[in-house]
């Protein structure tokens, strides 16, 4: 009697352990991003770059190797934002401006938060006539934190341009 309530408990929490093992691969396989090609072959991407000469360019778990697969060889993609076609081919130097771009952010972007955020503290107290209680340093770092994620939303772009100008030079095909 006793072994069969044991061989009975366990049974049981085999069977909720493994209805919740399914459950989470259902949710697992909902985020997967990812390519399917015509001949079946499920390409699952750490990072997708972008579109270029109708090339679809991704990196696998490591981002230093750089694929892609041709647009013909797609049957469907999930949880991937396509994007427009980026034409790099047709540019003389596909990598020379958004390079520019992306330093030029990088240099300038941390001065840029810290004067608009010395700024915003400045006018509130000067024109608003916030009387501050303290000297306001807390109020300056939620300016500069505020700023940071603009400065964030706009340099993250940026490198992913660099990081499809590096995959369309150096992508090699993606054989299943």
């Amino acid at each position: 009697m006793k072994l069969s309530l044991a061989f009975l408990l366990t049974l049981l929490s085999f069977s909720v352990l493994q209805s919740f093992a399914q459950a989470d691969s259902v949710n697992f396989l909902k985020k997967e991003k990812g390519f399917i090609t015509k001949d079946g072959c499920k390409v699952l991407v750490k990072q997708y770059y972008g579109l270029s000469e109708n090339r679809y360019y991704f990196a696998l778990k490591s981002e230093k190797n750089y694929f892609f697969l041709d647009t013909n060889e797609v049957a469907s993609f999930q949880n991937i934002k396509i994007g427009k076609n980026k034409e790099l081919g047709s540019a003389k130097y596909p990598g020379l401006k958004p390079r520019l771009w992306a330093a030029s952010l990088l240099v300038t972007g941390p001065i840029i938060v810290i004067l608009s955020s010395g700024y915003s503290l400045y006018y509130l107290d000067e024109f608003i006539n916030l009387k501050l209680k303290y000297n306001g340093g807390g109020l300056f770092l939620t300016f500069i934190s505020g700023y940071s994620y603009v400065f964030y939303k706009v340099i993250q772009p940026a490198i992913f341009k660099v990081r499809l100008v590096k995959a369309f030079k150096t992508g090699k095909p993606y054989m299943c």
